[in-house]
């Protein structure tokens, strides 16, 4: 029988001990999701290890051979596991320490996707109100002799989150990593998934979730700075689209919102 999974990186007993961490252990677990609960690591303390997996999470060790950078190489590191374990459904794959849940992801894939699809998330702003992204899609076009193209009025596309079958994210990761890995030692892989994300938009597989429209996920920094999408509200303990009057699914930067410290009491307890 196909399973779901979600699948996320913890690393490094700094890391492990953030209380930011617990948020999205604790949110994943009370909402609703029963597929199989993934955290890759390179570095990870015993006592951690033992908490999390008691909880019900399975842990997925990588070598330290294969781990320069983090934020680029996870995505590798999960190409190869889903090139192994082929038999998910539907797999979410997303940030820990900033990712807060509170529906459960899997009640937002609709008939509309197709049988092999992702789905991305545009955070809610354009790379010429991100300084971040702006200066990290630079650089890697730098590198470039071809490909170049004016992207100051591309949407903001969320590395943090992303959900899919398991041959499209395949694709997308390792083109990510790849584009990462060979252009550029400075920039994200937020800006190796924008690039990836416009060379694959050719095909009908990949979608783009809109803040605006939609509560499957919104992000921190587009609910500061950019222009088309309303900040959330706080309602009932959840984060809430201000429009639409319901609770987000997925919110990524959670703690650059006004409600960080409401989150952090009710999923750990400080």
């Amino acid at each position: 029988m196909e399973t779901d999974c979600t699948m996320t990186w913890i690393s490094g007993t700094e890391f492990c001990q953030k209380k930011e961490v617990q948020v999205y252990l604790n949110s994943l677990l009370e909402c609703g999701f029963d597929g199989k609960k993934l955290v890759f690591t390179n570095d990870m303390p015993k006592d951690f290890r033992l908490d999390i997996e008691a909880k019900g999470f399975n842990v997925v060790d990588v070598p330290a051979t294969e781990v320069e950078d983090i934020n680029r190489d996870r995505h590798y590191a999960y190409y190869k596991y889903l090139s192994k374990h082929t038999d998910f459904r539907y797999v979410l794959i997303t940030d820990s320490k900033d990712v807060l849940f509170q529906e459960n992801p899997i009640l937002f894939v609709g008939l509309a996707y197709g049988s092999q699809f992702i789905m991305l998330v545009d955070e809610g702003l354009l790379h010429k109100e991100s300084w971040y992204n702006s200066e990290s899609q630079k650089d890697l076009q730098s590198r470039l002799r071809a490909f170049k193209t004016d992207f100051n009025e591309w949407q903001v596309v969320n590395a943090g989150v992303m959900l899919g079958t398991v041959d499209k994210l395949k694709l997308l990761l390792l083109n990510t990593w790849m584009s990462t890995f060979a252009l550029s030692s400075k920039c994200g892989d937020q800006a190796g998934l924008n690039f990836a994300y416009r060379l694959l938009t050719e095909d009908a597989f990949i979608f783009l979730n809109h803040p605006k429209d939609s509560v499957f996920c919104a992000t921190g920094e587009g609910m500061n700075v950019g222009t088309y999408a309303p900040k959330p509200i706080w309602n009932n303990d959840k984060l809430t689209h201000a429009d639409l009057k319901l609770p987000y699914c997925l919110f990524h930067q959670w703690d650059r919102t006004a409600y960080a410290a409401d989150i952090l009491r009710r999923y750990a307890k400080c």
